[in-house]
């Protein structure tokens, strides 16, 4: 208690934002011991079992939850002799510090306290002050000899772990290097080979190794030599993230240690890792695109933003999402290697994707909501890509037999729980398949097409069910 008070002080003067003073305000240490008859009056408080089963109820809480029953998570340590050793399960219980002596199955059962899993705990540590590791195969005996040099494995001193963590950071270099970079300082350079999936995987994989590495040792002296390598492979990180929106190099998952140290260095260099990338309509976006950027940064950012602007809108209209993605994979293929024109030519994409149905003839109907069972309608009856292939006749039919099955989707859609309701869904598809049959009567495309086309559109009203009604 008294040297925590110390810290809470310390850490004022020290006017950090990194340490969340109000948690270490609010944290308690408590006791829990048993006690006897003849027990010192000071021991009293902490023998109570009632008192125990609320201290150990708030410790198993995460900080910040409270129970139904008002019990808050502020309890952080347990300080005990001789309890919880069996029966308690707390998957919260990060580290086992060890100032006594303890033997066979005793030392079996404390030290399994914390190898319970729990959302972002890479492990649970034992710190031995007294050394107790020598008393560890003798607790094993009971077990087979292979079984106890496995167990013995994780056994391991802080060296060991400076160690991994030196193999970890060269293992990056060494990746780098693979791909004749052999300075990481240059940064555009390293994120240019991101470029493929298959190589950010290998870079995340070999990344998440170093981090984890850096958790372990870090505070320690020697884990600070590797401190501005961190922050450098973590932009590295941030940066090809944002370029090619691949939200497995989010750092959302890395522990607070590590959090702290790189968040302030990414806000300096322009990347907040907690800021999705731009959305690609915004003005900030295009700002972005063109600050300090060489040809080939530019061309992968939009290809990537593109992309992946496709693939979450093409369910709401299909047909037109679809030839987005045509253009962009016939750009790619065509512009490939010559970054400047292949750049140009995606921003003139980006601009006919902002303005979508509204570039196209619409006939009366609304561009967002009603164009896109036309253009999904066009495509499977006549199977071409532009409206201008059909005659007046043709077109004419296709935007009645358009206006009349929304009609029908409108009216049906609007009954109570109809997307949950089977029987309603099945009975709109019917309509839809009638009207089809009937509108475009004879047309073996239709005939072969119908069940799958009704399902489409069923499912097109799905995605913009809020826009229809």
């Amino acid at each position: 208690d008294r040297i925590l008070k110390e810290k809470i002080e310390f850490y004022k003067a020290q006017n950090t934002e990194k340490i969340d003073l109000a948690q270490l305000e609010k944290l308690k240490v408590e006791v829990v011991i048993s006690g006897t008859p003849n027990d010192d009056p000071v021991y009293h408080p902490y023998t109570k079992e009632e008192e125990h089963e609320r201290i150990i109820e708030s410790f198993k809480l995460p900080f910040g939850k409270t129970s139904e029953d008002g019990t808050s998570g502020d309890v952080g340590i347990i300080v005990v002799q001789s309890m919880l050793l069996t029966g308690f399960d707390a998957p919260v219980e990060q580290v086992l510090y060890l100032d006594d002596v303890l033997k066979e199955h005793t030392l079996l059962q404390a030290i399994a306290r914390v190898n319970r899993i729990e959302h972002n705990k890479k492990c649970g540590f034992v710190v031995d002050y007294v050394g107790i590791a020598r008393h560890l195969r003798e607790a094993l005996v009971v077990y087979r000899a292979k079984d106890v040099e496995e167990m013995l494995q994780v056994i391991k001193s802080s060296e060991a772990d400076i160690d991994e963590l030196k193999y970890n950071h060269t293992q990056l270099l060494e990746f780098f290097k693979k791909y004749e970079i052999n300075d990481i300082n240059d940064v555009d350079t390293c994120v240019d080979i991101l470029a493929d999936e298959e190589v950010r995987n290998e870079f995340l994989a070999l990344f998440r190794q170093f981090t984890k590495s850096m958790d372990k040792v870090l505070p320690k002296q020697e884990a600070l030599a590797y401190v501005s390598d961190l922050k450098l492979l973590t932009f590295i990180s941030q940066s090809a993230r944002n370029r090619y929106r691949d939200e497995k190099l989010s750092i959302k998952d890395a522990s607070k240690k590590i959090r702290n140290i790189v968040d302030e260095y990414l806000v300096s260099k322009g990347v907040d890792p907690k800021i999705p990338p731009l959305p690609i309509f915004s003005e900030k976006f295009k700002v972005k695109l063109h600050q300090n950027k060489s040809d080939k940064a530019k061309a992968q950012e939009l290809e990537h933003a593109i992309a992946e602007h496709i693939r979450q809108h093409s369910e709401e209209d299909p047909e037109l999402y679809e030839r987005f993605a045509e253009k962009l994979d016939k750009l790619l293929k065509e512009y490939r290697e010559n970054w400047e024109l292949l750049a140009k030519e995606l921003e003139a994409l980006l601009e006919e994707i902002k303005k979508g149905r509204l570039a196209e003839e619409t006939f009366g109907l609304e561009p967002k909501s009603e164009m896109p069972f036309l253009g999904l309608i066009k495509k499977e009856i006549f199977g071409i890509k532009n409206i201008s292939e059909l005659d007046n006749n043709q077109i004419d039919l296709l935007v009645q037999t358009t206006k009349d099955i929304l009609e029908i989707v409108r009216r049906e859609i609007r009954l109570i729980d109809f997307w949950n309701n089977y029987t309603a869904q099945k009975k709109l598809k019917a309509y839809i398949i009638s009207h089809l049959l009937t509108a475009f009567r004879g047309n073996q495309k239709i005939l072969s097409n119908k069940n799958a086309l009704a399902q489409q559109i069923i499912e097109l009203a799905y995605h913009l069910n809020e826009q229809l009604v």
